[in-house]
């Protein structure tokens, strides 16, 4: 580049987190170093459950549950559900029922907005008193959430007062 000469180049700045940020760009021109300094504002996605955990209490063997815990992005940045999947020693125990598109199809949730998760319990394995699993929500800049779910089945409902 010579003196006076004017050369236009393009940098992405991507904060990682909220509020005021900034980074150097740095380049080699004419076997002189030159850099300028990038400023912005990051804006973070930011998740929180309700409930958490979800817990479907004492349930009798062989009825059917459903409990819906909220997403919502509290965070001023869109955030992006890539996927979302219950693991754990009782997984097969819950069904995540909702968003319709769950777990194949990402979604997303604009900030101050949420979205409603159905996970269903059933079980007649009768595997033990106490199932345990977590609902893993993963998001498309790598990071996942996962909250615990749990559920007590037992086979002798009638002493906890209801038939």
């Amino acid at each position: 580049v010579r003196a006076v000469q004017t050369v236009s180049f393009c940098a992405k700045f991507a904060s990682l987190k909220a509020g005021p940020d900034s980074a150097w760009a740095f380049w080699t021109a004419s076997n002189k170093r030159a850099s300028v300094l990038l400023k912005g504002i990051g804006a973070v996605a930011k998740a929180i459950f309700t409930p958490s955990p979800v817990n479907f209490g004492i349930m009798p063997s062989n009825k059917a549950d459903t409990i819906v815990t909220t997403l919502l992005d509290s965070g001023d940045f869109p955030l992006r559900v890539d996927s979302m999947r219950i693991s754990g020693p009782n997984a097969k125990d819950f069904t995540i029922i909702s968003p319709s598109q769950t777990p194949f199809v990402p979604f997303t949730i604009v900030e101050g907005t949420s979205v409603n998760i159905k996970i269903r319990f059933i079980t007649n394995d009768l595997t033990g008193p106490v199932h345990q699993a977590t609902l893993s929500v993963y998001y498309d800049d790598g990071p996942k959430d996962g909250i615990p779910v749990h559920a007590i089945e037992t086979t002798e409902y009638q002493q906890y007062g209801t038939t």
